[in-house]
């Protein structure tokens, strides 16, 4: 709120609340990261994924990329695996608004390992939805639908499901095939 007032900036008042909401969703055991409390390499890993997130809002996919990157290795440096994962799901859609598919899928399918070697299913479900786009993106809807649907049915089992991304998802996929 104070970053609000200082600036009166939403994308700061965003950033405060993402960080609050994945502080929450840590010490609920969502993610897997072993900190006990959120000490300052948490919080520059954060500030580098959200900044990344911001940059990325204004498609200025290069730059999130690198932050996202950044991210990535601080995220590793202070044990923060989640974060790692989501780095590079975060990075993959940087990477698939700059027309590198290919790159992007690698980066999805590393998070997927991540998240495997957590046994973590909330990360699986950000990555599976994040193949699903890069795959809608490529072209191949048949295989997107896959990954959308293994997405939603993780979240519902662990109480995470995003209907409303889901129904977007699968709303994407018949205005492309002119169904809509």
């Amino acid at each position: 709120e104070l970053a609000f007032i200082l600036t009166g900036s939403d994308d700061l008042v965003q950033f405060g609340q993402a960080a609050q909401q994945h502080e929450g969703q840590r010490q609920q055991g969502h993610h897997g990261d072993q900190q006990e409390g959120m000490g300052m390499a948490q919080v520059v890993t954060l500030s580098q994924l959200y900044t990344g997130d911001i940059h990325h809002g204004f498609a200025e996919n290069d730059t999130a990329l690198a932050q996202y990157r950044a991210a990535r290795i601080s995220a590793k440096a202070a044990g923060m695996p989640y974060v790692e994962g989501l780095s590079l799901i975060h990075a993959a859609r940087a990477l698939s608004a700059l027309g590198r598919i290919p790159e992007a899928l690698d980066d999805a399918g590393t998070a997927f390992a991540i998240a495997d070697s957590m046994d973590n299913d909330e990360l699986r479900r950000n990555a599976r939805n994040c193949v699903g786009e890069m795959l809608l993106a490529s072209g191949r809807a048949a295989d997107a639908i896959v990954q959308f649907d293994s997405a939603l049915a993780l979240g519902r089992r662990i109480g995470t499901a995003d209907e409303r991304f889901y129904a977007q998802s699968m709303g994407d996929i018949a205005w492309r095939k002119g169904r809509v």
